[in-house]
């Protein structure tokens, strides 16, 4: 008994130490808002009573431990790692009792999985939050997110009962709670709440959490802060005078893969009557692509931003596009460090332009493939070969540059600028995440002009796109879950009174308007839904302080800071090896291409003496009708072809693209495809009877132009030797036969190797061999010798017949 009193007394003196080391060092007195906590209406640790007196006050800590995690509890145990803790639908908004805006009843439903070979207790969900914190700062709400920020969210909501769950098992539960009700009835301002959702097993082994947030809409406190005629604070207006976010969404529409059909390659490369020259490659969307266009019939505010090659399958969807981006979503952030190596390859500016995107969107949007031969196309040699549309011009509509793989530095933005774009997507790398340093529309001198920069909220970018904003952030791993951020984060900067607190840094003074303007760029890399995508955005259409703003109207206004330009391009060393490798690999089948032109094609019979009766910009003509035109000029057709090259050449660089280096292939296939129209005809074996023999080789020219080559030959052995051809020109889609002298020495079998060589000499085309037997035995010489000495005989054997003596006898 004097034991356990001893120690009853030590650990109360210890306590009352510990009490006046603290209030001695003023410690709690120092954190961030605590006097304003203080100063708001008390509330008790746990659930409240009936009478709605509560007891102890809401805190924050500037750690990482959450207060709620009991003594002595982690948060998972090492038996239950993979076990989760998931919401699956949630209520984003709520308002007061009163309230004509936000719903009054707020609802979570969560689930707990077991996916182990271990079986967990029967537990406890729970949901809390701290009513008097209202966040005002990324940084504080991304802590939270990820259980790094120890705010002591001790207001109860609701608890849940939960089953023992065996191995493999998963229950969920709802919890609901009226915002008349404790902890919601001590809300008192506008602004986000964290949320969090914890599991205890009743063994106390296992400790889940998942922190969210909802987004109290006391619409009264919002609607008396701010301009009373609808100002944003940025220069635009609005019609509600509640409405205190402007945003902009931008979607782009782009290819993941291109298909190439090899029937219709094989078609265009021999120039037959009839070829789509634009049908060979098709593209399948990114799905995030397709979601949008799905998306844009029910919530208007989405502006597609698409490849110009990719117009016809928004269009074939019944949507419009409101911009264009670079042709084939090229990587013009990359390509600008690296110019000199794909000017080799035939890509430069003037292929990625302004002007061409422009006049694709215009003439291509009733194309399948948001292409076709009536449209302008990227330039192939070098200069613009855009030309403007003869038929009645569409809609026009808005080039902007996309960023690509590594960020806009002060030499893509120039090389974008000299490009044709006035306006850029930065989509990382030129914003800050903070209000403080974050604006949406933004100013970049270049040393040819000024270019107006769209950055992206990257948090709000990724919610959006159906990924979480970090891997941290547990509360986010669902739909349901993105969504409770998305509201919280468009609601940052708004939170008015003593409830708006930044636990670790309070916002600066000249930063209230830091979020009443934002835009939103989706990505490509994330994996949004139809379903996911369709709710996101009807919720932050429930959110009466976000107002919409047509991409156009946005990059009108008026930029709200200096862009702030990084050094470097962020391209790792994967990336740039890549680029690298894929450069050299274009310029080498484009010089390829450019040698069959000039050393295979006949150079005086496969071009017209009159060139003024063909038009050289074949993919910028309006009424070629999708098809490919035969041209007496075989410049035209050569023309045709690299400028495909070019396409293949982007897609290669395609932003969005999963297999750059199918593209790339798709581009050596086309070179290599015009070489395979002139052939040699596989010869059949030939059997000598003598020494000397002639092997006949058939030429097959599958063009439509006269080609001049030559036939190279070798002998497998030196028992058999044979002659080359002379150059011959066979004419267009014709065969030509040429024979070529063999000679045997010794008898055998062996082989002759043959190739096709260009005007220059040198060989295209894979070798073709074809047997060559001798069945002599003897050589034709000891055959004469023979045939001699028999004749000789005989004539012996005759003159002894008449010149002999006959015996008396006979």
């Amino acid at each position: 008994m004097r034991t356990t009193a001893f120690r009853t007394i030590m650990a109360f003196v210890s306590c009352v130490a510990l009490a006046c080391a603290v209030i001695a060092t003023g410690a709690p007195w120092s954190l961030p808002g605590l006097a304003a906590l203080q100063a708001t209406p008390a509330y008790a640790e746990g659930t409240g009573d009936s009478d709605g007196s509560h007891g102890t006050n809401g805190g924050i800590t500037d750690d990482s431990t959450a207060l709620t995690v009991a003594d002595g509890a982690s948060s998972t145990s090492a038996s239950d790692t993979t076990a989760s803790l998931t919401i699956t639908a949630s209520t984003p908004i709520v308002g007061p009792a009163d309230s004509s805006t936000a719903p009054t009843a707020y609802s979570l439903t969560v689930t707990v999985s077991n996916p182990t070979d271990t079986a967990i207790d029967a537990g406890t969900v729970e949901a809390s939050m701290n009513p008097d914190v209202a966040f005002s700062t990324t940084e504080d709400m991304q802590s939270w997110a990820e259980g790094a920020l120890g705010i002591w969210a001790a207001g109860v909501i609701a608890t849940a009962d939960v089953g023992r769950l065996e191995p493999g098992a998963s229950q969920t539960v709802t919890l609901t709670n009226g915002t008349s009700e404790y902890p919601f009835n001590e809300c008192s301002g506008f602004g986000a709440r964290p949320v969090l959702v914890s599991f205890d097993s009743d063994d106390g082994a296992t400790h889940l959490e998942s922190h969210t947030f909802v987004t109290y809409d006391d619409e009264s406190a919002l609607s008396g802060s701010g301009s009373s005629d609808g100002s944003t604070g940025d220069g635009t207006s609005d019609d509600s005078a509640a409405s205190r976010v402007t945003l902009a969404i931008a979607a782009p529409v782009t290819a993941q893969s291109w298909t190439t059909d090899s029937d219709t390659l094989a078609s265009v490369t021999a120039a037959r009557e009839g070829s789509d020259l634009f049908s060979v490659a098709s593209p399948q969307l990114t799905p995030l692509a397709s979601a949008a266009i799905d998306a844009k019939a029910k919530h208007t505010e989405i502006s597609l931003v698409s490849d110009p090659l990719c117009l016809g399958s928004v269009s074939s969807q019944g949507a419009a596009a409101s911009a264009a981006m670079q042709p084939a979503a090229a990587d013009i952030t990359a390509m600008a460090q690296t110019s000199s190596d794909w000017s080799a390859a035939g890509i430069d500016s003037d292929s990625v332009s302004a002007a061409s995107a422009a006049n694709l969107a215009q003439s291509g949007s009733g194309s399948q493939n948001g292409a076709q031969s009536g449209s302008a196309a990227p330039s192939a040699s070098g200069t613009d070969s855009a030309q403007p549309a003869q038929s009645a011009p569409l809609e026009s509509i808005e080039s902007i540059a996309w960023q690509g793989r590594g960020s806009w530095t002060a030499a893509s933005l120039g090389y974008a600028h000299d490009a044709g774009y006035s306006t850029v997507v930065s989509t990382s790398g030129n914003t800050g995440t903070d209000r403080d340093s974050y604006a949406a529309v933004a100013s970049a001198g270049t040393a040819s002009g000024s270019v107006t920069v769209l950055n992206a909220e990257s948090t709000m970018s990724s919610l959006l796109s159906g990924q979480a904003s970090s891997d941290q952030a547990d509360g986010e791993t669902t739909a349901s879950g993105r969504i409770n951020r998305l509201i919280a984060q468009s609601a940052l900067g708004l939170a008015s009174g003593d409830s708006a607190l930044s636990p670790l840094r309070p916002a600066s003074d000249d930063s209230a308007n830091g979020y009443t303007r934002l835009f939103v760029a989706l990505s490509d890399a994330a994996s949004a839904t139809n379903d996911d995508l369709d709710a996101m955005l009807s919720a932050l259409e429930s959110a009466h302080w976000v107002s919409f703003q047509s991409l156009d109207d946005f990059i009108a206004s008026a930029p709200a800071a200096t862009a702030s330009i990084p050094t470097d391009t962020g391209l790792d060393q994967s990336e740039s090896a890549y680029l690298s490798s894929t450069a050299t690999a274009l310029a080498s089948s484009r010089t390829s291409m450019s040698r069959f032109f000039t050393s295979v094609i006949d150079p005086e019979k496969g071009q017209n003496t009159d060139p003024s009766q063909d038009n050289p910009q074949a993919l910028s003509r309006q009424d070629a009708q999708q098809t490919a035109h035969i041209s007496d000029n075989a410049q035209v057709w050569e023309t045709d072809l690299t400028t495909l090259h070019t396409l293949y050449g982007l897609h290669a660089l395609d932003i969005s693209i999963t297999d750059g280096a199918a593209a790339t292939k798709d581009a050596e296939n086309l070179a290599s495809g015009l070489f395979a129209n002139v052939s040699i005809q596989q010869p059949n074996s030939v059997v000598m009877m003598s020494t000397t023999a002639s092997l006949p080789v058939t030429i097959v020219n599958n063009t439509p132009y006269p080609v001049t080559v030559s036939v190279d030959a070798r002998s497998g052995a030196t028992i058999l030797s044979v002659e080359d051809s002379d150059s011959i020109t066979v004419a267009g889609r014709s065969e030509q036969q040429v024979t070529l002298p063999l000679t045997a020495y010794s008898s055998g079998s062996t082989y002759v190797g043959l190739r096709l060589l260009d005007a220059q000499g040198a060989p295209f085309n894979s070798e073709l061999t074809v047997t060559v037997s001798n069945s002599l035995r003897l050589n034709d010489q000891l055959g004469y010798g023979i045939i001699a000495f028999a004749v000789l005989l005989t004539i012996g054997g005759l003159w002894r017949q008449f010149h002999r003596k006959k015996d008396t006898d006979s």
